[in-house]
Order: C-alpha cells, then structure tokens, then sequence
C-alpha cells in the first residue's frame, strides 16, 4: 500500500491527507451500495458480515457490479483502522429502491455503525404524494441515527443542479441532517456534473476526460480505487496500467467516502465525541481549493 500510496496517481488522497495519521479505536461504517467484493486482498480483512436486501441468491452480498468495492476502497485507503459493513440495495446504477435503502439505514444503526455512506440516491417531489411519504420516511430514519449519535454521510448527484432551486430533493443528501457532500477535480474547482447549491461539503473526485489524441480515457484526472473482479469498471483500470480489482473512478459517490473517511479518523480518535463536534471539527478542517462561485462558502475535506 505504501508503494502504491506515493504513485501520482493518488493525488485526491494526497491532497485530502498530506501526511498519515493512524487512529486509536476502530470504526463500523456501513456502506449501503452494491455489495463489496469481501474476497479483494486489500478489504476482506476489514469486512464484517451485512445484509442483502435483493434476495439474490446466486451472489448474495458480492459485489458484482465494483461500485459498493470502490467507494469502500477510498475509506480503506485512508484509514485500515476500520471495518466496513455492506448493505446491498442494488446491482447496477440507478436501480436502489428507497425503502430499501431506509430499512438499510436502521439496520446499519442496530448493528453498530458509527458512520453510514451513501454514496447514491433519487429525486423525489414533495408534492407527489407517493414521493412525499419517501421523503418523510428518510427524514424519521435521519432523526433516528442523529439520536443514536449515527452520522450519515451521503453523495449530492452527478446532474449539476443548483439544489437550493430545484423542484425536488436530492434524497437523501438533500435532506437536513445528513452531510452532503459534492465532487472536486484535480485542479481544485467545482466538478462541472456535481450537484451543488444544499451541499455541505466537497472532496476530490476528479472528471471523465477523453483523450482524443491518443483515443484513451485520461485516467490522472480521476480517482484510484479497488473494484470487485467482475467489475466493468476493470476495463478503466487496464488503460491506467492496473491489474484485475483496481480501477480509476469519479463523480460524487467517489467523493462521498473521502468524507467518510475523515469522519472515521477524527471519531476513531476521539471516540465519545458527539455528532455534533465530530462535524465541527470535519468543517474546520475543511479548506478553500477555489474561488468557484457555485461552491460559496463550501470547503473541500481534509483529515488533519
């Protein structure tokens, strides 16, 4: 890990931690995604039983699609002191049921998480009464993990929408009580997808660029991470020179666990603080990488 952590190609973890800081106690976070490959030799000592919630018999919680793997990955990258919990809500993109991803929430609560990554979400309109009863429903969920000292950390959305003027919530990171978080390129600015507007925070989760000189996917401008063997996202991995189970990605999911991870160091040392000042001390951290006018007042993460 030391060889790969000094690579170029971990510029969003460099940035985010300029020097390693060990932690004292270890962390639970609950990651509800994809799954996660536990068989990965850098995670499956650092993976707990979860749950599945798709009643998928054939792979159960194993990460077939890479997303749930990569967002772990990032925690792990920053912080081996930890053990992640995965909740499958579902296997390819877009196709998380909220109710599930709720039940997931309480359940990640029970079994003991001190953090709850979310690296996905949906647009609901309150005034549909269906969307609406969701809305509520993640808002008693939200209310409960506060009141169990649970933080929930969750990603803004890749449609660069302003939304603080958009018709209808970004769930759940567009709700009060959860840390939102958007995405940074390597330069420091504001990712032209990334939601903004009713987000808390931000951390580098670089850009898709083509390059059409060389016919290939510009991979430094994106972020290294692990994926499960039977990922598609192997195939980003092999243009950046990566072997099977490592692969380069972007957009706010990618961004989301940087924060968690943060949370996980400034917890992992100081075990009985509350939410509440685990966030200040996350917010206070936090540094200006820019001068984006759509980013206000909104800091990108650092873990000091």
């Amino acid at each position: 890990m030391n060889k790969i952590y000094s690579n170029s190609f971990m510029w969003a973890y460099k940035r985010v931690m300029p020097k390693r800081i060990t932690t004292s106690k270890e962390i639970k976070i609950a990651v509800i995604d994809s799954g996660v490959d536990n068989e990965h030799p850098e995670i499956k000592n650092n993976v707990l039983q979860g749950r599945d919630y798709l009643g998928d018999n054939t792979h159960g919680l194993i990460d077939t699609f890479g997303h749930g793997t990569q967002v772990s990955g990032v925690i792990l990258i920053l912080n081996r002191n930890v053990k992640i919990i995965p909740y499958k809500v579902m296997k390819e993109f877009n196709d998380g049921i909220s109710l599930n991803i709720i039940k997931a929430i309480y359940d990640a609560i029970e079994d003991g998480a001190k953090i709850i990554n979310i690296s996905l979400g949906s647009y609901k309109n309150p005034n549909i009464k269906e969307e609406k009863y969701i809305i509520d429903m993640y808002i008693k969920a939200i209310q409960y993990a506060k009141e169990n000292n649970v933080i929930i950390v969750a990603s803004a959305g890749n449609e660069g929408n302003d939304l603080s003027k958009f018709d209808k919530i970004h769930v759940p990171g567009g709700l009060e009580g959860v840390v939102s978080v958007g995405a940074s390129t390597r330069n420091g600015n504001l990712a032209n997808y990334s939601n903004y507007g009713l987000i808390n925070i931000v951390a580098p989760a670089g850009n898709y660029e083509y390059d059409n000189n060389r016919k290939i996917i510009n991979v430094e401008e994106m972020v290294f991470t692990y994926t499960s063997n039977t990922s598609p996202f192997n195939v980003i991995g092999y243009m950046g020179g990566l072997t099977r189970g490592y692969t380069f990605s972007f957009g706010t999911s990618i961004a989301t666990p940087f924060v968690t991870a943060a949370l996980s160091v400034i917890i992992g040392n100081n075990y009985n603080i509350t939410t509440g000042e685990a966030l200040r001390v996350l917010y206070n951290n936090a540094e200006s990488t820019c001068s984006d006018e759509r980013l206000n007042e909104y800091k990108e993460v650092r873990i000091r």
